[in-house]
């Protein structure tokens, strides 16, 4: 590996796919003008370019005397009049997976002319992986632990039998929903060659579908669900909690959000805030190349086809995924 020490070197290299952790409280715009700053920063503390020479030329073609061709040093291309090489606009910066203001964990960043796999990624419909902290006993307007109190209840009565098998009819009752984009029927020789294909994916928009859902935490009041789940939002993931407790005769609050994968992406390649400098952002480039080969990116599973007949409702039950049960 060597070293980079001019910033033009570094900049040719700034394009491609790359891996963040975002922390909770910050939204994602935030993020990408902390990260825009700190590339522009660090691009301006390498050895940039010099100001070009200006070419000056003097003499009289009507005179019939040689001119005289000399160079000498151009102030308006001098940092200090046109400011600093790198400006933030230069920075093609955006995500490809978008996370909302209270949830933490992986996000997957495009920069330069990664930018052209933003939308084919984003259409490949990758599993996306949470981890959902909740509490018993409490409701508030938000669904979230800061929001304000409007309803307490008791929690006793609830183990972890109880929660498993409430989220094992819930896992059930979507990946019944998935057949319906295609139209066929669950017990259908079709269904059993498109579930032989690979994992089930929408083709296009479609109500937030979970995949697989399980308590790997509890001890009252606390508890924690890990769900994989496609075309999911900030306030599907809280109704998933809030719904969870009025199933248990209860209620319940969601008190953190965090994404723990997103297709190949994990814990384990994001970089964490106080890496967000140029450097790190390169290493994690060229780490992260072989996870965006293109039969990385495009997953080997069957696609459904949404159909009329059955989108408005399973639109209608993914919003309440619980309360049905």
């Amino acid at each position: 590996m060597r070293t980079i020490c001019k910033a033009e070197e570094a900049w040719k290299l700034l394009n491609g796919i790359f891996c963040i952790y975002k922390p909770a409280g910050l939204s994602i715009y935030k993020v990408r003008e902390i990260l825009v700053g700190n590339i522009v920063r660090d691009l301006n503390s390498m050895n940039v370019r010099p100001p070009r020479d200006y070419v000056k030329i003097e003499g009289s073609v009507a005179s019939g005397k040689g001119l005289i061709v000399s160079t000498i040093p151009n102030y308006a291309d001098h940092m200090l009049v046109t400011g600093p090489r790198y400006q933030p606009q230069d920075v093609r910066l955006t995500w490809i997976t978008f996370l909302g203001r209270s949830v933490s964990g992986v996000v997957v960043m495009a920069v330069n002319r990664g930018n052209r796999l933003v939308f084919k990624y984003r259409d490949c419909k990758h599993l996306r992986r949470f981890e959902l902290k909740g509490k018993f006993g409490l409701a508030t307007d938000s669904f979230m632990e800061d929001g304000r109190i409007i309803e307490n209840a008791t929690y006793d009565h609830i183990n972890q039998w109880k929660i498993d098998q409430v989220l094992a009819a819930m896992q059930a009752s979507h990946q019944a929903e998935m057949f319906k984009y295609s139209g066929v029927s669950l017990q259908s020789q079709t269904a059993y060659e498109l579930a032989s294909l690979g994992l089930i994916r929408p083709a296009g928009k479609s109500a937030p579908l979970i995949y697989s859902i399980r308590c790997i935490h509890f001890k009252p009041p606390d508890f924690t669900i890990e769900l994989n789940c496609i075309n999911e939002n900030e306030l599907y993931l809280k109704q998933v909690v809030h719904d969870l407790g009025l199933t248990l005769k209860s209620c319940a609050v969601c008190t953190q959000i965090r994404q723990t994968q997103y297709g190949h992406f994990t814990l384990d390649h994001a970089l964490l805030r106080k890496h967000w400098t140029l450097e790190h952002v390169l290493n994690n480039i060229l780490y992260s190349r072989e996870l965006v080969m293109p039969e990385k990116i495009t997953p080997a599973s069957s696609k459904l086809q949404l159909i009329n007949g059955s989108s408005q409702d399973t639109q209608t039950s993914a919003v309440s995924p619980l309360r049905s049960l």
